[in-house]
């Protein structure tokens, strides 16, 4: 997108330099495509631009070379020396070696690196390295434990396993597969420092991540059922030894001694050739003739040629067969009305074309997308939610595992009118789910409608998830109801909202102002995480979704509260928003807490930022409460008595939090203020107050007073506070 849009803006001679890092990456079919694309339009333009490219397992240099028109060398120096190992001796169990590898490591203030061939397998190996590991210092335990207390305040909460682990400076990284994007940051974080001397990933980390090691050990050769091959078994014994932490590094495979043959031909094989991603197969020629016809890099059929050859297909396959190609790709795009072509054999790309490249997608998902959108200005279902959370599902959400079809037909049974019709709309059966849950089959895709009937189903079961999630239902929450990993519904919040920004391109480029105004309408919460009154809130650094909920049932609605709040007072509403309690000593609860009072500060001072912003401030400055203003100004509360019939109606039995207001109120310098001008406000501009007992205080204070039990509940996804659970109520004013 940064070179297309300097293209259309002429601003591409300020481009100086291109790395091209992990260059044997390039065969990818998401990641390499994009490599190849980047650097075939740079050639086109034969522009003063250095392209540099960089590898460690790049086997056919020599062609890469003449594609770029470059100059290369390898070198097989190393900063630090490498040895490796092959452990298969048949008395010694594979794991039993790892563990004692690992713990080896670790015992020395090294790191170590585990690989495993699946998911299972790197939970399972991190509790019994954890169980291995040496007693640590107190100051070293004291930093595992802030990584505990770190883990616990994510939107995710504190994986069981982790909780055992890591204060055994013991943790697992799994990418899309139970591990959410926090805590695989904070995790690589405590490792970088030396806190967590013990990583176990899976082997498809191998290339992408970036956590060198003294001692890397792959346990087994397989990955899954397969064998992994002498490129990513390469990748992974890679990652030992780094300039700067590390004066030398090892690599172990340890594998049965039955494997052992195996191993060996994985071992001596060579590395596979690099070849282009824009084969037929892959699809990638497709997308990339659409782009340079639609950024005008290309109009006619010699420009066209002319690119073709700038291309790394062009040096790697047949010219005959390639030009049979394009003319079949060109032919294709003009069916499918993303192309046409005038009398004078000028080629134009369509509205379509247009959309589809400035919202990223590919012209197959463009064209999908297209009639989506069309059947939606048929007949768009505006009484509900479920038609914008299927539009603003990603129509690529193959991650998200399989349908679970008898979890699909019960969220179809608990749809409304309004729910059903779009069921209707979108072209889905509930007889045909029901067939589906009964037989417990797959959907076929055999062909392109029924590779088109399984993305709609896939697509709006996966908006079933996002539902969930800006109904504010917790993530673990969602990912025990269907079943799936943690990882993958952060990932689907996280994929939703680049996909609702190219939904909104797309029906501006398409001219369909309606709506694209009532997608808008919706991608603010998509990106909070919530409903539309928590927005504002959401704005706020760790405020989101369940934590702005927290805040708002408990007085705390709008950014000025937020902002003249204490931040002592904000630490009870962090532990309330968490997704479960944790039972921690009583010292691990002060430092912890001494820690969310930091959060609060940082929460307090972006709040007063945000105001100090708003429409309402007055020369860039907010505007607050003295002392001197509350004592002259009168506040009107509702009676004892009526706080005392809210309260039983809600079913509170627990902790009352009153904020003094929400929202900024009229202020005098006189004795008393006006009441009946404070009453003529709207009641979402009048003061909160509770009962006798919450005296007045500064402004935007918390007065906290606790039940007998002196236990409470946090709101659950904006439900009242009368819901049954292992907690009391909370009483909101």
């Amino acid at each position: 997108m940064l070179v297309n849009t300097a293209i259309e803006q002429c601003t591409i001679d300020d481009l100086g330099v291109v790395v091209l890092d992990e260059l044997h990456m390039i065969d990818d079919d998401h990641r390499g495509y994009l490599m190849e694309l980047l650097a075939t339009k740079l050639l086109s333009l034969e522009r003063n631009v250095q392209i540099v490219g960089m590898s460690a397992t790049l086997p056919n240099t020599q062609l890469l070379a003449k594609w770029l028109d470059a100059k290369y060398f390898e070198s097989k120096f190393k900063p630090i020396a490498v040895d490796e190992y092959l452990s298969g001796q048949p008395d010694i169990p594979v794991l039993n070696a790892v563990v004692a590898l690992a713990v080896e490591t670790a015992s020395e203030g090294y790191g170590a690196l585990i690989f495993c061939g699946s998911r299972q397998a790197c939970e399972k190996t991190a509790l019994l390295v954890s169980q291995a590991m040496p007693d640590c210092e107190k100051d070293v335990l004291e930093r595992r434990q802030d990584v505990v207390h770190d883990l616990r305040s994510t939107l995710v909460g504190l994986d069981e396993a982790l909780e055992k682990t890591v204060p055994r400076g013991v943790a697992f990284h799994r990418k899309n597969a139970g591990l959410a994007a926090e805590e695989r940051e904070i995790l690589a974080c405590a490792y970088d420092n030396r806190t967590i001397r013990v990583i176990v990933a899976t082997c498809s980390l191998a290339a992408g991540i970036n956590l060198p090691a003294r001692r890397v050990i792959l346990q087994g050769t397989r990955m899954g059922s397969d064998l992994i091959g002498p490129a990513m078994l390469r990748q992974m014994r890679g990652r030992a030894g780094r300039k700067g932490k590390d004066e030398v590094g090892e690599s172990f495979l340890c594998c049965q001694s039955s494997e052992l043959d195996e191993v060996m031909q994985v071992l001596r094989a060579n590395l596979p050739d690099v070849e282009s991603s824009m084969t037929r197969e892959k699809r990638g020629i497709k997308r990339a003739l659409l782009e340079v016809l639609t950024i005008r890099l290309a109009t006619h059929r010699s420009a066209i040629d002319e690119y073709v050859r700038r291309t790394l297909l062009y040096h790697s396959m047949d010219t005959d067969q390639l030009k049979a190609w394009v003319d079949k790709t060109m032919d294709e795009l003009q069916s499918a009305g993303q192309i046409r072509i005038d009398v004078a054999g000028t080629y134009e790309a369509t509205a379509l074309a247009r959309a589809t490249v400035g919202s990223c997608m590919t012209p197959e998902d463009g064209v999908f997308v297209h009639d989506e959108l069309q059947r939606a200005l048929r007949a768009f279902v505006m009484d509900g939610e479920m038609h914008i959370f299927y539009m603003f599902t990603p129509i690529n959400i193959w991650s998200n595992g399989d349908i679970n079809w008898r979890i699909f037909r019960s969220e179809i049974d608990r749809l409304d009118e309004s729910g059903m019709r779009v069921l209707e709309f979108v072209g889905i059966s509930p007889a045909f789910v029901n067939r589906m849950a009964n037989s417990g089959r797959q959907l076929p895709e055999d062909d392109e409608e029924q590779r088109r009937v399984a993305r709609v189903h896939r697509r709006f079961y996966a908006a079933f998830q996002l539902r969930d999630l800006c109904h504010e239902v917790p993530i673990p929450m969602i990912a025990r109801k269907y079943e799936i990993a943690r990882g993958l519904v952060q990932t689907l919040a996280q994929t939703c909202e680049g996909f609702a920004a190219g939904m909104i391109q797309f029906c501006e480029v398409m001219g369909w102002g309606m709506l694209k105004s009532v997608l808008e309408h919706m991608s603010d919460r998509l990106k909070a995480g919530a409903r539309a009154d928590l927005l504002d809130l959401a704005r706020i650094p760790f405020v989101k979704s369940r934590t702005a909920r927290v805040f708002w049932e408990n007085g705390m609605r709008s950014l000025r509260a937020v902002a003249e709040a204490d931040a002592k007072e904000l630490v009870p509403l962090l532990l309330l928003a968490q997704p479960k309690r944790y039972k921690v000593e009583k010292a691990d609860d002060e430092r912890y807490q001494q820690k969310l009072l930091l959060r609060c500060e940082v929460i307090v001072e972006a709040a007063n930022r945000l105001w100090s912003k708003g429409p309402h401030a007055s020369n860039g400055r907010s505007k607050t409460l003295t002392d001197d203003q509350l004592k002259s100004s009168k506040w009107i509360s509702r009676s004892t008595s009526d706080n005392r019939d809210n309260s039983k109606r809600a079913g509170v039995r627990g902790v009352m939090l009153h904020h003094m207001y929400s929202h900024p109120l009229p202020i005098t310098n006189k004795g008393d203020a006006d009441g009946s001008r404070i009453d003529s406000k709207p009641m979402s501009e009048r003061i909160h107050r509770g009962d006798k007992s919450c005296p007045k205080r500064h402004a935007g204070t918390v007065s906290i007073r606790k039940s007998k039990k002196g236990r409470f509940k946090p709101p659950y996804a904006g439900s009242p506070s009368s819901q049954k659970g292992d907690y009391d109520g909370i009483a909101n004013d």
